[in-house]
């Protein structure tokens, strides 16, 4: 890279003492015609590389934007994965914590026997004693 710039900075600094050189000398002279010859095909060459120079930069960029999208886009898919498993979780969580208080709750109604509702009274046969068949 640093000599990518070196090599565009000796092709502005040759470009610039021709076009000094050609201010000195006689228009009609053969020398003046050399030193503008020299001149056109050192502007060509340095026109030619500045684009290179310029063309090779775009790409670096476009590698570097590149890059920090697709870093950004991982980022952004980890966070919703972790965002997914964690509404999956309580997805689970969540009712059963719901379903037990109800059931704790319940329970505690029907501690005494005294009243008991319908709903207890239908599920009671899901429920096993510990140990029993």
């Amino acid at each position: 890279m640093d000599t990518e710039k070196e090599i565009l900075d000796a092709l502005d600094e040759a470009v610039k003492g021709l076009l000094e050189k050609l201010q000195t000398l006689d228009a009609s002279s053969d020398e003046y015609r050399k030193t503008a010859e020299s001149l056109k095909i050192l502007r060509s060459l340095q026109i030619d590389d500045r684009k290179a120079f310029l063309d090779h930069q775009e790409k670096v960029d476009q590698t570097t934007t590149d890059d920090q999208l697709k870093r950004e886009q991982m980022r952004a898919d980890w966070f919703f994965k972790i965002g997914d498993l964690v509404m999956k979780g309580l997805g689970i969580v969540l009712p059963l914590r719901f379903y037990a208080k109800w059931m704790k709750m319940g329970f505690k109604f029907e501690e005494t026997g005294t009243f008991t509702s319908s709903t207890f009274k239908n599920l009671i046969h899901f429920f096993r004693p510990v140990g029993g068949k």
